[in-house]
């Protein structure tokens, strides 16, 4: 089979981009033939990525014309010929549009942004529970709601939101839509999708040979932005008295990062919170070898958590908020403690009963990477991807 994966970035920029890098090295392997064709590159390795092709100008929402571009995209793909095409985040509905045309087209859908411009996430810290509608337009100019979601200009609020439905539209076209969640699953068939065009694939893990014995650091792994609640995180380990080190992987904008570091001065955890910046995916294996647990202290519904089931992978409980996707693979009370969302002492408890017991890390971690390797496995994973494009190329 020959597979066109279409994405704003290749390289190594995100969770997408790792996500596709990993699925098209097994396609591969499995004698599949697949290129991607991005806008952007994200990464150092981009370019170099196996397959890559770019055409700048296929991601944004905006409505504008354009026949130069989707020429050059008719002309790649008729040249590449795929069997099938799998959109990951690109939102240009013309050029979606123009891919649907061509050849059976699926989309996975990462997150929120295909039918949300502020990802399901109020300014003030309160979950969205509506489909897309009148109101985003309304609330796009009230402060600590959706403010400047489309525009600040009158006049190009109708633009921007005529933009997004036309993307929506577009999508519900397609062949088929994956999701990794059935928190997902909901958003989608609530914003206007047909159930029987959506697929539950979860994301998956490799559970490596070696399972160090726990350590004793708490471990946060993510990017740093307000939605993921890292500052609740020292919040919670500010009420665990002295003892508990944590290390926080990652970054974000340097404004929330200058808010982390102030309030673990602040709170006298300068010496105990570790800023260890962004590291490359291979590195983290070495991080959760010498933690005792994660947490994941998403204020914001998180679409899945991937770090939760690679934690779990690597023998790590997980001390999780119940936020969007992570009752999908937190098993409360057996891989770890889902706690109600925003409950700090809730977060405080669940870790200290992990730092505090001497076998529950391990048994919960035990029992971690037993569940990844029957429900998120990789093998299992690639399985239902092809049956998932063989069933729109039928």
């Amino acid at each position: 089979m020959k597979i066109l994966h279409v994405n704003q970035y290749c390289g190594s920029k995100g969770g997408t981009e790792l996500y596709v890098k990993l699925v098209t090295e097994d396609l591969v392997e499995r004698g599949h033939h697949v290129n991607l064709l991005c806008d952007e590159v994200g990464g150092g390795e981009g370019e170099r990525q196996r397959g890559s092709h770019r055409i700048r100008g296929i991601t944004p929402y905006l409505l504008q014309k354009d026949d130069e571009l989707t020429a050059k995209v008719r002309e790649f793909v008729g040249r590449e010929d795929p069997s099938v095409i799998n959109i990951h985040n690109v939102h240009s509905s013309r050029v979606i549009q123009c891919l649907h045309q061509m050849r059976p087209t699926v989309r996975y859908v990462h997150d929120h942004s295909l039918f949300c411009p502020r990802r399901k996430y109020y300014d003030s810290g309160v979950f969205c529970s509506h489909p897309t509608g009148m109101r985003c337009v309304l609330y796009s100019y009230l402060p600590f709601l959706c403010s400047g979601a489309f525009s600040r200009r009158p006049w190009m609020t109708k633009k921007y939101y005529s933009s997004f439905r036309a993307t929506i539209e577009a999508n519900r076209r397609l062949k088929g839509l994956a999701v990794a969640s059935s928190y997902m699953k909901r958003c989608l068939i609530d914003n206007g999708f047909r159930e029987e065009t959506i697929e539950l694939l979860p994301y998956f893990a490799d559970v490596p040979k070696d399972n160090p014995p726990p350590g004793e650091s708490i471990l946060f792994v993510g990017r740093l932005i307000p939605e993921k609640g890292v500052h609740v995180l020292i919040d919670a380990l500010a009420e665990m008295g002295d003892g508990p080190h944590l290390v926080v992987v990652g970054d974000g904008p340097r404004d929330y990062r200058e808010v982390l570091a102030r309030r673990a001065v602040r709170l006298g955890l300068a010496s105990r919170v570790e800023f260890v910046g962004d590291q490359p995916h291979e590195n983290l294996a070495g991080f959760y070898g010498r933690s005792r647990l994660v947490a994941v202290p998403s204020v914001w519904p998180e679409p899945f958590g991937i770090v939760g089931i690679e934690a779990m992978a690597h023998g790590r409980p997980v001390v999780a908020f119940d936020a969007g996707g992570i009752r999908d693979w937190l098993v409360d009370g057996e891989t770890g403690f889902l706690v109600p969302r925003g409950d700090t002492s809730g977060l405080v408890n669940g870790m200290k009963k992990l730092m505090d017991s001497r076998d529950l890390p391990a048994e919960m971690g035990e029992k971690g990477r037993a569940l990844v390797r029957t429900k998120f496995n990789r093998a299992d994973h690639m399985d239902k991807l092809l049956r998932f494009y063989r069933k729109a190329c039928g």
